[in-house]
């Protein structure tokens, strides 16, 4: 009687096992599936805002004439080892979109190629043309989210906006160790003011090795262009910067 007790009570646990792992594989398998549509959706999302990015800077690149001189200082500057980035600056309508739709176009149809005869990989953002373009964190985020596909890896952006930076700081990093990158923001005054955006004290003194970055912005009534010069001149002993005239 003992016997086909212990028994009775050793099926009943094998089925309560079972049970047990079933329902633990579907679970996860089902988290699985949501984690795998959320980041499908995430790579839709980024891969839609590049697009739009490179889409308007082709459309400039139509129209662009002249500023052979900013054109050559700009590939100057991708070629030497300066740890800066390079500020284009000029009134608005002077042309500085144009210019960095241009630098765009040089780095990515292969005419201008890295110094180890290889080409750049660019990220580039058109600031205030996109909801994603808008204010720092959310342009933090997208350029994270990109850099960590190149780098093969998940982005989740942090909650924080000190820890957003240090991420993008670490991304660019690592991407720099794959392949010389090139960042162009274009229009840096267009970001709405939130985390002190204008300060550009997102930036590092110092960018990674094998990474670069062209920026522009208007001289007058946002103050980016004097914060580069504070934050650069101490550490470079010069800021390279051209100035764009009407």
């Amino acid at each position: 009687m003992c016997f086909v007790s212990f028994v009775f009570q050793v099926s009943k646990h094998k089925q309560y096992l079972d049970t047990v792992c079933e329902d633990f594989f579907s679970r996860i398998s089902h988290m699985i599936e949501q984690a795998e549509t959320r980041q499908s959706h995430v790579y839709t999302g980024m891969t839609s805002e590049i697009l739009q990015h490179f889409h308007l800077g082709r459309g400039r690149c139509e129209v662009f004439e002249g500023r052979d001189d900013v054109i050559e200082t700009a590939r100057e500057y991708l070629n030497n080892n300066s740890g800066i980035p390079l500020t284009i600056y000029g009134k608005s309508g002077c042309g500085k979109t144009s210019v960095m739709a241009k630098i765009l176009e040089q780095c990515c149809e292969g005419h201008w190629v890295s110094p180890d005869g290889k080409p750049y990989a660019v990220l580039v953002r058109f600031l205030g043309t996109t909801p994603q373009t808008s204010n720092l964190y959310q342009l933090l985020d997208s350029l994270c989210g990109q850099l960590s596909v190149m780098c093969g890896r998940p982005w989740v952006v942090p909650e924080k906006f000190k820890d957003l930076v240090k991420s993008f700081v670490d991304l660019l990093r690592k991407a720099g160790k794959k392949q010389r990158i090139v960042v162009l923001l274009d229009s840096i005054d267009q970001l709405m003011p939130a985390h002190n955006a204008y300060k550009m004290t997102w930036l590092p003194d110092n960018l990674p090795s094998n990474v670069k970055m062209i920026i522009s912005t208007i001289p007058e009534g946002y103050p980016v262009l004097g914060s580069m010069r504070e934050r650069c001149v101490p550490h470079t002993r010069g800021l390279p910067y051209f100035g764009l005239n009407v």
